[in-house]
């Protein structure tokens, strides 16, 4: 958020276009506020399939596995994502 932030000072264009759209809908509040809404159904998504596994019930087994394994490779992906912005801006 805060490189988008910074980049949209600098005048650059949004180069995602569903970023772009809320940016431009609604600035960084929507785009801040969508981020959490997803965040919170990841949450939501363990948080249901472990209390069904608590219960005993198989399936959500792998419901939980996935999901965790998703939530594990957004983490990676966004650190990879943080890391680029960080090159980015010092080359500017």
């Amino acid at each position: 958020m805060a490189t988008t932030a910074v980049d949209n000072s600098r005048g650059t264009v949004e180069s995602m276009a569903m970023s772009a759209h809320l940016l431009n809908q609604g600035g960084l509040a929507l785009m801040l506020g969508a981020k959490m809404l997803l965040t919170a159904a990841a949450a939501a998504a363990l948080g249901l399939a472990a209390f069904r596994i608590k219960q005993g019930a198989p399936a959500p087994r792998i419901t939980f596995r996935f999901a965790l394994m998703a939530v594990q490779a957004a983490t990676i992906g966004l650190v990879w994502v943080c890391l680029s912005n960080v090159a980015l801006l010092s080359s500017l």
